[in-house]
């Protein structure tokens, strides 16, 4: 396993804020997976678990674009 740094920007037309995660995985593609599992938890939490629908918290994970980075140190 791996520790990546995932990002996911939001799109600027939306106003909504950017997250960073830092996950532990054996992939790229697995790292993005986490990171967006857990910005899917934010966004459930930020409607209520009990008044969501899965399509709108789906439209809106789809509204921020996964980049991996690697934090430098100077």
């Amino acid at each position: 396993m791996k520790t990546f740094n995932v990002a996911l920007l939001s799109d600027d037309t939306t106003m909504k804020m950017s997250y960073f995660f830092k996950v532990n995985a054996n992939s790229e593609e697995e790292a993005i997976d986490l990171a967006r599992n857990n910005l899917r938890g934010i966004i459930i939490d930020q409607y209520g678990k009990d008044d969501f629908h899965f399509e709108v918290v789906e439209s809106d994970l789809n509204d921020f674009t996964p980049e991996i980075f690697e934090l430098v140190e100077i």
